[in-house]
């Protein structure tokens, strides 16, 4: 399956979410599955893996723009850079900005995770309520971004990390 595949199926289920308008539980599948909002895997996430140079970000770039998604972009680098105590108050601080929830809100929206492979368990802590249950921190509240369909982590494969591993 090629990544736009994977991101039409993962749109797909998405969107069939999104127009249920998040009940407090779906059943999903021929199994009768059901699970909860906010509870892992309610929201379909994708993660893409490729050598360096092979695409990706230009692949997801032209998805979006022929599936009318906002792309909102976390450059995980950047904050795999800060000491590791440090890395969740980075992220916390970014996600509590206005220009990022107001980014969120924005219809169609897809969160990319760039350079995957630098994620650091302090980042997924920081990230875990946005990514599996759509909540991102708002003040001293928490708000639900019914426009987040999904999350993509592209991660560059083949690759030593530059960032110490503790």
């Amino acid at each position: 399956m090629d990544i736009e595949q994977i991101l039409d199926a993962s749109l797909e289920k998405a969107l069939m979410l999104h127009d249920l308008n998040y009940p407090t539980t779906v059943v999903l599948g021929k199994g009768g599955n059901s699970i909860e909002r906010g509870e892992t895997g309610y929201f379909p996430n994708v993660n893409i893996q490729g050598m360096s140079g092979c695409g990706k970000t230009c692949i997801i770039k032209e998805w979006a723009k022929n599936n009318e998604i906002n792309l909102v972009t976390l450059y995980v680098p950047f904050f795999a850079a800060y000491e590791r105590e440090k890395q969740k108050d980075a992220i916390a601080q970014c996600l509590r900005s206005e220009e990022i929830k107001e980014d969120f809100l924005k219809p169609r929206t897809v969160f990319v995770l760039d350079h995957f492979e630098y994620f650091t368990h302090e980042i997924e802590e920081a990230l875990a309520e946005l990514i599996d249950a759509h909540v991102l921190p708002s003040g001293d509240e928490k708000v639900f971004m019914p426009e987040l369909l999904f999350t993509i982590a592209v991660e560059t494969t083949g690759r030593r990390k530059s960032f110490e591993e503790k």
